[in-house]
């Protein structure tokens, strides 16, 4: 993530704080919140362990999916991987 879109990100936070938009306000924040400590990385392989906290932080990444196309879930995991996710 480059930093015009990390400024875009927190502006619109800001903008969104202030109108009162707390749905907004509150994935933007998780979606900031994910990438600094859930990023999925698509060529490491992930441990069941990893399931869990990539299915906690779910919601987050989709959004971040869907905004700037990165992953919300492993392609590279294992069966425990799956199941806890």
């Amino acid at each position: 993530m480059n930093y015009l879109v990390l400024a875009v990100v927190v502006l619109v936070f800001i903008i969104s704080f202030k109108f009162d938009w707390k749905i907004i306000t509150r994935l933007l924040f998780g979606a900031l919140v994910a990438y600094f400590l859930c990023d999925v990385d698509g060529s490491k392989e992930y441990a069941w362990y990893a399931g869990i906290w990539h299915g906690i932080m779910f919601l987050p990444n989709l959004v971040r999916h869907c905004i700037w196309g990165s992953l919300y879930k492993a392609e590279i995991c294992g069966t425990a991987y799956n199941v806890l996710y």
